[in-house]
């Protein structure tokens, strides 16, 4: 089965838009929201967790374990980066995006916000991973509704960070609007 670029890719590029991890006013997917940084940061790297908490490095583990076993994995890591280099295009337009997205988050009071930008900093990498998983996912397997990996990306959508899963392997979220 082949995919369209445009699918696989779209979580990957997502990263780049400037409404990742930019928060979102409101409850949007009926999720639990976590409203303490600190607490979204133990839950999503910690591994002392609360009794009603999984560890989210295992369970992102499990969600993603049979992509790796996959015959079409490597080639999707192929292909994922190759689109990621051909996305970048020339540096004029990376300016261009990233002043965008600046502007974007100056408008919401995110520019020069330390404490946003640390928490940013913090789970990027962590962000963009889950986000690969999600992009090799569909690579692999095409669009999967309601699959995990698909609930994670609807999370990132609306401006969110899933930070933890509780033992019934409901998603807890993080919302960076509060650190406006």
């Amino acid at each position: 089965m082949q995919v369209d670029v445009a699918i696989y890719m779209e979580p990957m590029l997502f990263s780049r838009k400037p409404e990742f991890l930019a928060g979102s006013n409101g409850d949007v997917l009926n999720l639990e929201y976590i409203n303490d940084e600190k607490l979204a940061l133990h839950l999503l790297f910690g591994q002392q967790l609360p009794e009603q908490y999984l560890v989210w490095s295992d369970f992102f583990a499990e969600i993603t374990s049979e992509l790796f076993l996959d015959p079409l994995y490597k080639e999707s890591q192929e292909a994922i980066k190759k689109q990621m280099m051909i996305s970048k295009g020339d540096a004029l337009k990376e300016n261009i995006r990233k002043r965008k997205a600046y502007l974007l988050k100056k408008k919401m009071g995110f520019a020069e916000n330390k404490k946003y930008e640390g928490f940013i900093s913090e789970v990027s990498d962590e962000a963009i991973y889950m986000l690969s998983m999600v992009s090799t996912q569909r690579y692999i397997n095409g669009i999967v509704p309601g699959s995990p990996l698909e609930e994670i990306y609807e999370i990132f959508k609306a401006g969110s960070m899933p930070c933890g899963v509780k033992k019934d392997k409901d998603i807890v979220v993080f919302n960076p609007v509060v650190l406006k």
